[in-house]
């Protein structure tokens, strides 16, 4: 048996299973955890103890239509959304910007984790990343380009983190040797995705 543990579903596991079904697997959800992988040291026990194939993910930040605005770049794409629609003043509420996080688009996402569960190797750990980083100021600037109209930038002291690691990014030559994997969005798309996403969802409210 094989078995690929990411850490919590969530916002993946809609795209995930979706992406199963379609391709003629059968999906089977568990709503409690049996096994906590904090280091990537009990997918080798798991595979060399209980004879179980585990392959697990070092996942780090990323987005999609759908995820929902208590994570960064959805609340910034709400908010240009709203915006645009004339629902909010032009103003943006941000915490700090001055951070680097590596950002991947789900669909990429779930890409991986595919190729991971199909050639990912017994007992290893892979981190599922992009390999780069993006600014938050870059990010705001591409988003509030999408209004159509001037924003000004407001940092909000309430959604400043008491300490913030300024550059956070990971290495996926592991994904990329072991299993051929490549991101295939690019940053301006994931970017408009998630602002359409919202645009569309803002508009569905409003005409109730």
């Amino acid at each position: 048996m094989k078995a690929l543990v990411t850490g919590a579903s969530g916002f993946v596991g809609g795209y995930l299973v979706s992406r199963l079904v379609a391709g003629g697997a059968e999906v089977l959800g568990l709503d409690a955890i049996v096994m906590k992988i904090n280091d990537g040291s009990a997918s080798g026990e798991a595979s060399g103890s209980f004879e179980i194939d585990v392959v697990a993910t070092r996942s780090f930040s990323h987005t999609g239509p759908g995820q929902t605005t208590t994570f960064v770049l959805p609340s910034f794409a709400m908010q240009c959304a709203e915006i645009k629609a004339g629902l909010r003043e032009p103003v943006l509420r941000t915490g700090n910007l001055e951070v680097t996080r590596d950002f991947l688009d789900v669909r990429d996402v779930v890409e991986a984790y595919i190729l991971l569960a199909e050639n990912g190797k017994s007992g290893m750990t892979y981190n599922v990343c992009s390999g780069s980083g993006l600014v938050l100021t870059d990010a705001v600037e591409h988003l509030t380009a999408l209004t159509g109209t001037d924003v000004r930038v407001e940092p909000d002291p309430q959604l400043f983190r008491p300490a913030d690691i300024p550059v956070l990014t990971g290495d996926n030559g592991r994904l990329i040797e072991d299993c051929g994997w490549s991101a295939v969005t690019g940053r301006g798309k994931m970017l408009d995705d998630l602002f359409m996403w919202w645009e569309a969802s803002v508009k569905a409210a409003l005409n109730g």
